[in-house]
């Protein structure tokens, strides 16, 4: 578990590019909210959204939102395999 700041990130499924090691596709983010402490899958345009270098959350219980850098992405990815 890693936490952002303003939430914990539990799990990161996603797709990662062949020639590297970063990630090239985020589809789902399971995560606790730290100021309301919902639990949530991230999953579509209300709650995750793709951004230049990373991926912005939102809680969907307090609305809640971050820019978290595809940096951290990378190494959830990396650690599933």
């Amino acid at each position: 578990m890693s936490s952002t700041g303003v939430f914990h990130l539990i799990e990161v499924a996603g797709e990662r590019e062949l020639s590297s090691d970063r990630a090239a596709r985020v589809t789902s983010v399971t995560a606790s909210c730290l100021k309301c402490n919902h639990h949530f899958t991230a999953a579509d345009e209300s709650t995750l959204l793709a951004v230049p270098g990373g991926i912005a959350m939102r809680c969907p219980g307090c609305k809640a939102r971050q820019a978290i850098s595809s940096v951290v992405f990378d190494d959830f990815l990396r650690r599933r395999e």
